[in-house]
């Protein structure tokens, strides 16, 4: 249920969230039916068109709760002093990745 409601925040919005842990997920039952409600958009951002590739953020730091962030971003935090270093941009698949 939340990964479509990610999704459609992703490519209906154009936002990507980019903070997806236990502490931005709420929940409500309406009638006999539950539905989640994601929150705190504080670290969210609006993702553009005319990027290449299209719909890629391109942040210039890593945001999240640690806990949280997928695996790729986490080494890519590690890795960037490195010579030759190009970032990861954050991508909808970490977003899925954090849920």
């Amino acid at each position: 249920m939340i990964c479509t409601g990610v999704h459609d925040l992703r490519y209906k919005a154009k936002i990507l969230h980019r903070d997806i842990s236990y502490n931005n997920v709420m929940w409500e039952l309406r009638g006999a039916h539950l539905h989640f409600v994601l929150i705190d958009y504080d670290m969210a951002t609006v993702v553009s068109c005319k990027s290449d590739p299209p719909y890629v953020q391109r942040s210039k730091h890593r945001t999240g709760t640690l806990a949280f962030i997928a695996y790729e971003l986490v080494e890519d935090a590690a890795l960037a002093g490195e010579p030759d270093y190009a970032p990861i941009p954050h991508r909808l698949c970490h977003d899925l990745e954090s849920i």
